[in-house]
């Protein structure tokens, strides 16, 4: 070959290569020669076209299956954009993902990160068996890194040794505090009171006298004398230096409410006049101001005018026909026989019927 560009600077090109870099090309077909311009030569002249040994393969074809995070992905075209199958796995796995692509026709190579719920994966499985390809297919895969937690500063808790009893620790602006002496704290229930029942009587007032029975408390009873009005109270016990006792079972002390006498049985309807009622369980004054208990009478509200623990006063509303008196106390259920008629208090309610 003479191209005339050359001709004048003598340059001869005896062999012509033709490249590509991706080397995707099947089925390329041989080079010929189709024209010689230029003056005959004075020598033979001779072309010679071969082909090499090594024939291309054709193109990948089919879909493939990806087994990821317990699930088996099918039907994935050969040779897919990296951002259809970023599409189909976040579909899929119902989380963000970045797949990237790198490679040729003949390469594929495809790297997928985790953008949510990171951590260590199991490494993923290849399905070819809906591949078609004429050459030999081989599939790798590789972790590039595993997802990890930073902790900084680390705390002093990741760099303590394992203990099968409690410690005391100290934590300052932050920062854990060395054990460098006798930290450990054991439980013991044996040095431990338990409370397991509770009886009383009732004295002037308010007042009741308690006796505590249980284990590891003096005598295995305690007595006691506190101020309660009528209801359900739950019991606990603190001993010190032991602390607090253990109740296998709720301890409650229930205050029964009686009523021993009305002031009056009956009234004119227009109301405003006072009654008092007299019993055992209402509170003190200091209750009654409170709102702890109320007064109604036909379901209307008997406005208190004095209390105390045996006796309470409140203005009669006005009303057409009484049919019971109502005490409102803390909760508790007790019943009386009042001037011939029964006299029942359900859980926060004291009916005369």
């Amino acid at each position: 070959m003479y191209p005339p560009a050359l001709k004048q600077k003598g340059i001869l090109i005896e062999d012509v290569a033709v490249k590509k870099t991706t080397n995707c090309k099947t089925g390329m077909p041989l080079l010929e020669l189709l024209q010689v311009e230029g003056p005959p030569a004075s020598f033979d002249t001779q072309v010679t076209v071969t082909r090499s040994s090594q024939t291309a393969t054709g193109p990948l074809a089919g879909t493939w299956d990806l087994g990821i995070q317990g699930q088996v992905v099918k039907d994935i075209p050969a040779g897919v954009d990296p951002k259809v199958l970023e599409g189909i796995l976040e579909s899929a796995l119902g989380t963000d993902l970045t797949v990237q692509y790198s490679g040729s026709c003949k390469n594929y190579h495809y790297y997928i990160e985790w953008e949510e719920d990171p951590g260590r994966k199991e490494l993923v499985e290849i399905h070819t068996d809906n591949l078609m390809f004429d050459g030999t297919l081989k599939t790798k895969i590789i972790r590039d890194s595993a997802g990890v937690l930073w902790h900084s500063p680390l705390e002093t808790d990741f760099v303590t040794t394992h203990r099968d009893s409690p410690h005391v620790t100290v934590q300052v602006n932050g920062y854990f505090g060395a054990c460098l002496g006798a930290c450990a704290f054991t439980y013991d229930d044996a040095t431990t009171p338990m409370l397991t029942g509770v009886s009383g009587t009732a004295g002037e007032g308010l007042q009741h006298t308690l006796t505590l029975s249980g284990m590891a408390i003096t005598a295995t009873q305690l007595t006691c004398t506190v101020a309660l009005w009528g209801g359900l109270h739950s019991v606990a016990l603190s001993m010190q230096p032991a602390g607090s006792a253990l109740l296998p079972s709720p301890i409650i002390y229930m205050v029964p409410v009686t009523v021993v006498a009305l002031s009056i049985t009956e009234g004119s309807t227009g109301g405003q006049y006072p009654l008092t009622v007299t019993g055992t369980g209402f509170p003190d004054s200091d209750g009654w101001e409170a709102g702890s208990a109320i007064m109604t009478l036909g379901g209307k509200k008997c406005v208190v005018i004095s209390g105390g623990p045996t006796e309470v006063t409140c203005t009669v509303p006005a009303g057409v026909s009484i049919k019971c008196v109502c005490v409102y106390l803390p909760s508790c259920i007790y019943l009386v026989m009042l001037y011939g008629k029964r006299v029942m208090l359900v859980l926060s309610h004291l009916h005369i019927f």
